[in-house]
């Protein structure tokens, strides 16, 4: 990811956004979400502490796909790999379990709202990326609950040509409209699922094998498992993992090293990831 090179209006936004609570971004892909994420970040930290919550699933800047990140930022200058091309940083994750909202909308919903209450008891501004699933009724309503769970001061709509106007009429809240990014270098599919895949990679470059109990399943797995993802959990997700194989009592599976006693339950993802095994990681 180059530099990050700012638009001139998001200046003005700036202002407003230091005397905002929760700001919550959106818009379509490659309109510069998380590119105005990380300016306002890197502006409000010289004030405040900021928690940023990444819910784009998909395509997160900061966090893993299938996952909601969230990270606090507390130093008054953002890490130089933030700029790094694949960037994993952050401070805590919640386990979706696939990359679109829309293949279980209650269940993304659930976690993000795990994300924005555990921000809520931090009681310090929060700024909130999500996802370019915008059209049609689904999106719409993703949206909107997004929006009533947050409960932001502030929503920010990177907008092109009224794509957003089904959502914007509904909004309360008070709301910029800023038009997408000229700085942003558009992703094809084949390159977002290549991006998918390099952060998968980095993540699992030292991974360890491990073998636990099948009583911890969250639930009964059958068929051609392997290379399923996987969340890794004690109360809160701990990890994520790539299922290796599965007998009569144990599931074997692939993680970045972790404490295997800690673990209290294992819940499967709905992406496969067997290349990672083929090439032995």
């Amino acid at each position: 990811m180059a530099e990050l090179i700012p638009e001139v209006e998001w200046d003005g936004v700036l202002e407003k956004a230091k005397s905002s609570k929760r700001i919550i971004i959106i818009g379509e892909v490659d309109t510069g979400k998380s590119s105005f994420a990380k300016y306002l970040i890197k502006n409000l930290i010289q004030r405040e502490p900021v928690c940023f919550i990444d819910s784009d699933i998909g395509q997160s800047s900061i966090g893993l796909p299938t996952t909601i990140a969230l990270k606090i930022y507390k130093e008054k200058n953002i890490e130089e790999n933030q700029y790094e091309e694949v960037t994993i940083d952050f401070d805590k994750i919640f386990f979706v379990g696939f990359t679109t909202p829309s293949i279980s909308p209650d269940i993304f919903l659930s976690e993000f709202t795990k994300a924005s209450e555990f921000a809520q008891v931090l009681n310090i501004k929060t700024v909130v990326d999500t996802t370019g699933f915008v059209s049609g009724e689904m999106a719409k309503r993703i949206k909107l609950e997004k929006i009533s769970i947050l409960k932001p001061d502030l929503v920010i709509a990177f907008e092109r040509k009224g794509e957003l106007n089904h959502i914007l009429t509904e909004i309360k809240t008070e709301t910029i409209i800023l038009k997408p990014s000229r700085n942003i270098t558009p992703r094809s599919p084949i390159k977002r699922a290549e991006y998918r895949m390099k952060k998968f990679k980095k993540y699992f470059k030292n991974a360890e094998s491990y073998a636990i109990s099948k009583k911890f399943l969250y639930e009964t797995l059958s068929g051609n498992i392997e290379g399923s993802l996987v969340g890794i959990f004690q109360e809160e997700c701990l990890a994520l993992g790539v299922i290796e194989s599965l007998d009569k009592e144990n599931l074997f599976f692939l993680s970045p090293p972790i404490d295997i006693r800690a673990v209290k339950k294992i819940k499967l993802g709905k992406v496969n990831l067997k290349n990672l095994i083929d090439e032995n990681v």
